[in-house]
């Protein structure tokens, strides 16, 4: 059994939120109105703008080691940015793609383009290592595994790819689901992962061979993002169906249910979830808005 309160909603943002990202420097979002805000969740109302881009963003991830900031801006290309000062040290152009994920594994930044490409840049000076063309459909989705030097990647052709970390080759590939496959996150174990797709069903892998542990038909409609909580003791969910889901991460079993019925929930799709820490997540929705939650066990 869980308890849930929602404790507080962030308003900022002129246009839906697509992102959330919890580090040490504290919250940031971003959205379709190109703007990075920070967020002290401990002072709410006193969000602020880090920087501004001229178009949409999906994806931004934190290099803690280095105190940098990556904003993928769509169409655009990518910005790595100084957390200290708040300055752009770097900018590097991809492509006329949109940008739907990024991820930091030792000097390499992996990003996964609206082209089909997976590229590999070196993360400090962000020049080109490779590109990796796996699809005709858009990349949505990376999810990395350091215990077996393994990344995963979604897309949006139905299928889930599996690619060395070490040299980028492919290991393996599945058709996943019967829609696009929109999200896709390990437990904190990495004994397994989890991957969410339109047709609104959530999957379970087995992280070693790839099998099916569970099919899970979750959601009324697409599910968009995935997150474990840091003690692994469940799972959250979003979808396009304005809902939250909270899951067991051991049984799989649903455990709580957050709408705007039940919950003061959030009216229109939810983009993106964050833990924030074991008992706050954060959610961001096509409404603008930010709402958290305070999640405990009974």
């Amino acid at each position: 059994m869980i308890k849930v309160e929602k404790i507080d909603t962030f308003a900022g943002h002129r246009d839906c939120v697509y992102c959330i990202l919890n580090s040490s420097f504290g919250v940031f979002s971003a959205g379709g109105d190109g703007q990075v805000i920070k967020w002290d969740l401990d002072k709410p109302d006193l969000g602020t703008l880090f920087i501004k881009t001229k178009r949409s963003i999906y994806s931004m991830v934190i290099d803690e080691t280095q105190n940098k900031l990556y904003v993928a801006e769509n169409f655009e290309g990518i910005y790595q940015i100084d957390l200290n000062t708040q300055k752009i040290i770097k900018s590097v152009k991809l492509s006329n793609a949109a940008i739907f994920d990024m991820k930091i594994y030792e000097n390499n930044l992996i990003v996964a383009g609206g082209d089909g490409v997976i590229t590999i840049l070196e993360k400090d000076e962000l020049f080109f290592k490779k590109h990796i063309k796996i699809s005709e459909k858009s990349i949505r989705k990376i999810a990395i595994n350091p215990l077996r030097n393994e990344f995963v990647s979604v897309s949006s052709d139905f299928s889930f790819k599996v690619f060395n970390l070490l040299n980028f080759e492919l290991v393996a590939g599945f058709e996943g689901h019967q829609n696009s496959i929109f999200s896709v996150c390990f437990d904190q174990s990495y004994n397994y992962f989890v991957t969410g797709s339109r047709d609104a069903h959530l999957k379970i892998w087995d992280a070693s061979d790839f099998s099916l542990i569970k099919d899970i038909p979750a959601h009324l409609f697409a599910v968009n993002a995935i997150a474990f909580q840091p003690k692994d003791d469940y799972f959250a969910t979003c979808s396009m169906d304005k809902s939250i889901k909270i899951w067991d991460a051991k049984s799989f079993t649903l455990l709580k249910v957050l709408d705007k019925a039940r919950y003061a929930g959030h009216g229109t799709s939810i983009n993106t979830i964050c833990w924030a820490n074991e008992t706050t997540l954060l959610a961001g929705s096509d409404d603008k808005l930010i709402s958290v939650w305070k999640i405990e066990k009974l």
